[in-house]
C-alpha cells in the first residue's frame, strides 16, 4: 500500500492510501503541484470541517478537502479535490485542470460538469461520469476496487485497475488499459483499448472504430455497428467484426475464433492452438497459418474447414450468392468441399477456372468466386 502527502487546510498535510505503485506515484506528483501551490499562496486549501466550500474570490483557485460523507457541489475554481470520506458524492466545479485525489477507503461517486482534469483513486468502490457534453479530456485511474467509469464527452484515457469495472464510452477518442475484469461497451468514436493481465474481458463494439490488444486472459469482442482491429494476446479470443466491414482481425498464441462481420475482412489465424476464421457477407480474405485452423465462409457460400500443419481444409457450403473469397496459402495438400452445390459441383467449378495475376479463381452455382493465390490450375484431387 502505496502512501501520498498532500498539503491541507491550516498547515496540516494529509495522507492518502493507493493500491498500487502505479497510481502512487501519479497521486504523488499531482499532490506535489497542490502543495506548492498552497504554499506559494497561489492556492487556498479549505476543509469541509468548516463547512460548504466558500465562494473563492476570482482568479483564486481553491483546494478543497473532504473527511465526511456527503453530497458536495465544487464552486467554480475549486480545480483541486483531496477525498478521505468513507461515501461521498461530488459535483466537480467545471473548472479546466482539476485534479481529484482519492483515498483507498473512499468509495468516491464524480460527476464532471465541465473543463477536463485527472482522477487518481486509491482503491474503493469508485463511479466517474463525464458527460457527454464535456468536451474536456480527462484521466481517469482506479485502483483494484469495482468501479465504473462513464465518458461520453472528449478524448479520455481511462486505467480501471484491477476490479470488475464498466466502461461506458461516448463519442471522442479514447484510449483505455485494462488490467482488471472488465466490460466496456464503445460509442460512436474511437475506441483504442489494451489488455493486460490473465482477467477476462468483454467489449461490445459502437457504431464508431474499434482497436484491441489482447493479454494474457480471454477476451470476447463484438464488433457493433463499426469496423473492428482485433489483436489477439495468449489468451483465448472470440472476436466478431462490426457489420460496417473492413476488419481486421488477427489470432494471438491462443485459441480463437475470428468472425467477420461485413465486406471488405481480413481474417488471419496465428500460433499453435486450434482456432476457427468465418468470413462475413460479402469480399473476405481468410489466411490460416501453421496451426490446426478451421476456415469458413459466408460470403456467397457458408462454411467450416479444418486445417492442420500439413493440410488445409476449406469447406463451402451453399448459402448466400455473390461474394468474393481469398484463400491465401494453398497447396496440394489441402482439400475444397463444396457442399450442397449439386453431383457435379467439382466439376461445374473446374469448368470455370480463369487464371489472372498468377491466381486462379473459380466460380460457384451462386456465383460465389474463390480466388487462390498463387495457384494457377486445380485438379479434381484438390477437392474433398
Amino acid at each position: 500500500m502505496g502512501l501520498v502527502t498532500v498539503g491541507g487546510a491550516q498547515g496540516a498535510t494529509i495522507s492518502l492510501k493507493y493500491d498500487s505503485a502505479a497510481n502512487t506515484a501519479l497521486a504523488q506528483q499531482l499532490a506535489d503541484a497542490i502543495t506548492s501551490g498552497i504554499n506559494a499562496g497561489t492556492v487556498k486549501p479549505f476543509a469541509d470541517g468548516a463547512g460548504v466550500p466558500p465562494t473563492l474570490q476570482p482568479g483564486t483557485p481553491g483546494e478543497y478537502i473532504q473527511a465526511n460523507d456527503g453530497v458536495t457541489a465544487l464552486p467554480k475554481g475549486y480545480a483541486d479535490l483531496v477525498e478521505k470520506a468513507p461515501e461521498a458524492v461530488v459535483f466537480g466545479s467545471g473548472d479546466a485542470g482539476e485534479t481529484v485525489l482519492s483515498d483507498s477507503g473512499s468509495n468516491l461517486t464524480f460527476f464532471a460538469t465541465g473543463g477536463s482534469g485527472s482522477v487518481v483513486a486509491g482503491g474503493g468502490t469508485n463511479h466517474i461520469v463525464i458527460p457527454g457534453s464535456d468536451n474536456g479530456n480527462w484521466l481517469v485511474d482506479t485502483g483494484s476496487g469495482n468501479d465504473s467509469i462513464v465518458a461520453l464527452g472528449g478524448n479520455d484515457t481511462i486505467n480501471a485497475g484491477g476490479g470488475h469495472n464498466f466502461m461506458l464510452l461516448g463519442g471522442g477518442s479514447d484510449y483505455l488499459q485494462l488490467s482488471g475484469n472488465d466490460t466496456v461497451v464503445a460509442g460512436t468514436g474511437t475506441a483504442t483499448l489494451a489488455a493486460s493481465g490473465h482477467h477476462p474481458t468483454l467489449v461490445y463494439g459502437g457504431s464508431g472504430t474499434l482497436t484491441f490488444v489482447g493479454g494474457d486472459g480471454p477476451a470476447t469482442i463484438l464488433g457493433g455497428s463499426g469496423s473492428a482491429t482485433v489483436f489477439g494476446g495468449s489468451g483465448t479470443l472470440l472476436a466478431t467484426g462490426g457489420t460496417a466491414g473492413n476488419n481486421l482481425l488477427f489470432a494471438g498464441d491462443g485459441a480463437a475464433t475470428l468472425e467477420g462481420g461485413g465486406s471488405g475482412d481480413m481474417l488471419l489465424g496465428n500460433g499453435s492452438q486450434h482456432q476457427v476464421l468465418q468470413a462475413g457477407a460479402g469480399n473476405e480474405t481468410l489466411v490460416g497459418s501453421m496451426s490446426p485452423v478451421t476456415a469458413a465462409s459466408s460470403s456467397g457460400a457458408a462454411g467450416t474447414g479444418t486445417a492442420d500443419a500439413t493440410r488445409t481444409e476449406f469447406q463451402f457450403i451453399n448459402h448466400e450468392a455473390g461474394g468474393h473469397d481469398l484463400i491465401i496459402g494453398f497447396n496440394d495438400s489441402d482439400k475444397v468441399n463444396v457442399e450442397g452445390y449439386g453431383p457435379d459441383a467439382v466439376q461445374d467449378a473446374l469448368s470455370t477456372q480463369t487464371v489472372s495475376n498468377g491466381s486462379v479463381t473459380i466460380t460457384l452455382s451462386d456465383q460465389t468466386t474463390i480466388t487462390f493465390a498463387g495457384v494457377t490450375a486445380l485438379k479434381p484431387t484438390n477437392f474433398g
